[in-house]
């Protein structure tokens, strides 16, 4: 990972990366969304740590 070799280039340190994100869904059903009375597809989501490097604004 290149933000490991940074730390080591920089810091001289070991780091740990530890991966973050979702499995991707490969089946599914859109009755669980009658639940909610959701309608597919049209709704947006945006998941992310609240950090100013993750620019919002431009999303």
């Amino acid at each position: 990972m290149g933000i490991q070799k940074y730390l080591k280039d920089k810091y001289a340190v070991e780091s740990t990366y530890i991966p973050y994100g979702s499995h991707v869904i490969k089946e599914y059903s859109f009755e669980s969304l009658k639940k909610y009375n959701v309608t597919a597809h049209q709704y947006s989501m945006l998941i992310a740590r609240l950090e100013s490097e993750n620019r919002f604004e431009i999303i």
